[in-house]
């Protein structure tokens, strides 16, 4: 074999070995060390990232493909099946935070069978919605056994959504607002999202419930403008809640707790319990105790 035909076999085999690693036009870039590799442009919420490119073929195909996805505390970063690639790439995903399990990376071979999800769940914290910092990782062994390596951070903002879950309400009068008999009681209370008043009659120590005032709110965060409960009673029999009618520019303000301006969340799981006073200027004052139970359940979302 001639010295120039050697020369163009020489050639033509670097040209094929070169096109294994070299990237498509759309995303071309020449092969770089290990960890030059970088993304171009931020990581949007819920979506695939533009083209970026890649220190190989294999890592820019696979890091085209991620998707980013943030729910309450939850976030997946997966990349879909069916990726053909010469070679594994391995993708490893490092969170701002130590979870309830003792995690703060996850790291996995991309699979081309099923394709690869990272689910993390974040520490709700204080329960208010919040930045958090993760750092992700794709990873290629060369023939060589160097490592090539691309990098990108992403910070989504963590916000807890939680179902809050309240009990029937019970009321118990806890002194007689009558002289004689039982007392005529008048029950004002709030919800997150209603308000009702109910009617009633009871003597000292006796209660009753009210399965009206349970319900359920499903993914309540911090900014939902969602109240905790607030009551208020009187006694409607009264002599004294009648009387003061008879006077001229006087209000009566039926006694106790007005709605509070404290959010549903953050809260935590508890029994609630207060007690109230009919209106302090009442010769005949009186107190009731309510309690109902709050149950908050984190959502997380694996499926994301």
């Amino acid at each position: 074999m001639s010295k120039h035909s050697l020369r163009r076999l020489i050639g033509t085999t670097l040209a094929a070995s070169v096109a294994l690693v070299v990237l498509a036009p759309a995303i071309a870039g020449a092969i770089v060390p290990a960890g030059a590799g970088t993304a171009t442009g931020p990581v949007p919420v819920n979506n695939t990232l533009g083209q970026v490119t890649g220190p190989t073929a294999d890592i820019a195909t696979v890091a085209n493909h991620l998707s980013y996805q943030a729910k309450s505390v939850t976030t997946v970063i997966s990349a879909p099946a069916g990726l053909g690639l010469y070679r594994p790439v391995t993708i490893s995903v490092g969170y701002g935070v130590t979870n309830a399990d003792g995690i703060n990376r996850i790291t996995q071979d991309y699979n081309p069978a099923t394709g690869t999800r990272l689910v993390f769940n974040f520490p709700a914290g204080d329960q208010l919605a919040h930045q958090q910092n993760i750092w992700v990782t794709l990873s290629q062994s060369t023939p060589r056994g160097g490592v090539y390596t691309w990098a990108n951070e992403w910070a989504p903002t963590i916000t807890p959504l939680y179902d809050v879950t309240l009990s029937p309400l019970t009321f118990q009068l806890l002194d007689d607002c009558e002289i004689v008999g039982n007392s005529n009681i008048e029950l004002n209370w709030t919800n997150p999202t209603s308000s009702a008043t109910a009617d009633f009659s009871l003597g000292q120590f006796d209660s009753v419930t009210f399965p009206q005032f349970a319900g359920t709110w499903s993914q309540v965060s911090a900014t939902s403008k969602l109240s905790q409960p607030g009551f208020q009673f009187t006694d409607t029999g009264s002599w004294y809640s009648h009387l003061i009618d008879w006077f001229p520019g006087t209000t009566f303000l039926p006694g106790s707790v007005s709605q509070t301006p404290v959010t549903l969340v953050p809260g935590t799981t508890s029994t609630a319990s207060m007690v109230l006073t009919t209106n302090s200027g009442n010769p005949q004052e009186c107190h009731a105790q309510i309690s109902f139970h709050e149950t908050y359940t984190l959502d997380t979302y694996p499926n994301l």
